[in-house]
């Protein structure tokens, strides 16, 4: 059931991990899969992308994606967004990694990743049912029910609505301890991508946020960026979406007109530093 689903979270997982061939590739988390419009991506810049973010995961995830993907073949480029405390220590993360685990037995690529999860996860394995024990209700959904428009959006999930609140402002300048594994992995990602030529961007989505500063992962990722010179565009406090709430879905989320107006303004500025 699950190799045969036609829609859902699965099944943007598993189109990304074995049948994507797209030039230009998202990753992110919810962020990601929202704030990007990849048809608006491939009008600009002349070709295909997809979107295979997903909703609450972690670079751990993306990072998966990503071996998986330059395993197969070699896309034109990565748009890989950042967050605020997406290099955190954060156990869920680790757990989140179960979504993985149907493709840990065929894909050697991502097996390293996903024993981050513990030294229990090659014993777990003597039982065929373990890597689909959490997934029960999301397979059976993408099983019986096609989702054409998914399919035509190319990965992206576009909101609707718009908040209802006023704008704040956040200290993001907090401690918290960095996951050395999705650190080390970032640099790989960098590292991997100067070597195969593929063009990685890095991109902060705006925030409906006033004066958000000084993250700790934010900083971190600034300085692996400015070393191996990639280029690192934030638009996280951009004047233009601090001004217009009707653009947010909630604090962290654009909605669909929203992702559009950011989207055209990504590519307009990612065509710019192309020509220089």
């Amino acid at each position: 059931m699950y190799n045969n689903q036609k829609s859902g979270w699965e099944y943007s997982t598993k189109f990304s991990i074995e049948t994507t061939t797209a030039p230009i590739i998202i990753l992110g988390n919810s962020r990601g899969i929202h704030d990007y419009e990849p048809q608006i991506i491939s009008t600009k810049l002349g070709s295909v992308c997809y979107n295979a973010s997903r909703d609450d995961q972690s670079l751990l995830y993306h990072y998966a994606i990503f071996k998986a993907i330059t395993k197969r073949y070699t896309p034109k480029m990565i748009l890989l967004d950042i967050s605020y405390n997406m290099l955190g220590n954060y156990t869920h993360n680790y757990k989140q990694l179960n979504y993985l685990l149907p493709y840990y037995a065929t894909h050697t690529e991502i097996q390293p990743i996903i024993q981050t999860k513990g030294s229990a996860v090659n014993t777990k394995f003597l039982s065929a049912f373990y890597p689909y024990h959490s997934m029960f209700f999301t397979i059976t959904k993408g099983y019986f029910k096609k989702d054409t428009l998914l399919d035509s959006l190319h990965g992206y999930k576009p909101i609707e609505g718009a908040i209802n609140g006023p704008l704040v402002n956040k200290k993001t300048d907090l401690i918290y301890p960095l996951d050395t594994n999705m650190v080390k992995y970032l640099q790989n990602m960098v590292a991997t991508c100067k070597q195969l030529g593929i063009q990685l961007y890095l991109s902060i989505a705006p925030y409906y946020y006033n004066a958000v500063t000084n993250d700790i992962s934010v900083n971190t990722v600034q300085n692996i960026a400015a070393q191996n010179k990639i280029p690192l565009l934030n638009f996280s406090s951009y004047p233009t979406f601090l001004q217009q709430p009707a653009l947010f879905r909630n604090y962290e989320n654009l909605n669909k007109k929203g992702a559009e107006i950011y989207t055209n303004l990504l590519m307009d500025t990612i065509l710019s530093l192309q020509k220089r």
